[in-house]
């Protein structure tokens, strides 16, 4: 059972606790100030990954996306780094006609990934790396041949996949900027990717690359040619589900 904020914190934030949301690594409550929903998180990153994910949500939020920026914080109280966003409610997706519903996503996630390459200044986020720099590190060659003689089979395929990799990116020409939330991952070796392709948030986490930018977008165009009807903007809202209020700002 995930700890529960204690008294130092919600006093802070003039909060009552009103339900649990949980969370994997970050855990975020319910809560209500003066009749007002919020969404109460406790972080688990490091204060620049913190930071860096506040900053790219309230960016987000003036392009006009469905993102909960921090309303109040972030602080560190009782050990931990805390902060307060607004309440996002959201349905699960369609079940009616789930083909209309992925092709509306994938339009939808075109759009969102054309906004993000008009961000400028945010850097690479600390803790992820470009999926052509993970590729490149010599380290994968040698964790390979120290493990080779042990699982010979296990290596021939991972050496396979690796070179096939390479090549295959060795014609591309990369531009400067941070890594796709879709195609990177951290440093620690786990993946930095929550959501296949939607922003992480946490995982947001998610200024999106060059590769992950032109994939969207050839899916975000397929999908348009099947289906005459684009996605109006304002629509962002109506397709926000679960899920998605979960990875942009809420329960990564």
């Amino acid at each position: 059972m995930p700890i529960q904020p204690g008294g130092e914190v919600l006093k802070r934030f003039g909060v009552r606790v009103v339900a649990p949301l949980g969370g994997r690594l970050n855990q975020h409550w319910l809560v209500e100030s003066r009749s007002e929903r919020l969404v109460l998180r406790r972080w688990w990153q490091p204060a620049d990954d913190v930071d860096y994910e506040l900053r790219l949500l309230a960016h987000l939020a003036a392009l006009g996306w469905p993102v909960a920026p921090a309303v109040e914080g972030p602080i560190e109280l009782a050990g931990y780094v805390w902060s307060l966003a607004s309440f996002l409610p959201g349905d699960p997706p369609s079940v009616e006609d789930p083909i209309a519903e992925q092709r509306a996503r994938g339009r939808l996630l075109a759009e969102f990934h054309a906004d993000l390459a008009q961000l400028r200044g945010f850097g690479q986020r600390g803790t992820w790396r470009r999926c052509e720099e993970i590729l490149g590190d010599p380290t994968l060659d040698r964790v390979l041949t120290d493990h080779e003689r042990q699982r010979p089979e296990e290596v021939r395929i991972l050496r396979w996949h690796l070179e096939r990799a390479r090549e295959r990116l060795a014609g591309f020409s990369f531009k400067t900027g941070p890594a796709s939330s879709s195609m990177a991952t951290s440093r620690s070796g786990t993946s930095a990717s929550k959501t296949g392709g939607f922003p992480a948030s946490s995982t947001l986490s998610f200024p999106i690359g060059t590769i992950g930018s032109a994939t969207s977008r050839f899916h975000g165009a397929a999908s348009t040619m099947k289906s005459s009807t684009p996605t109006p903007r304002c629509r962002r809202s109506s397709l926000r589900s679960g899920s998605w209020s979960r990875h942009s700002g809420g329960l990564g």
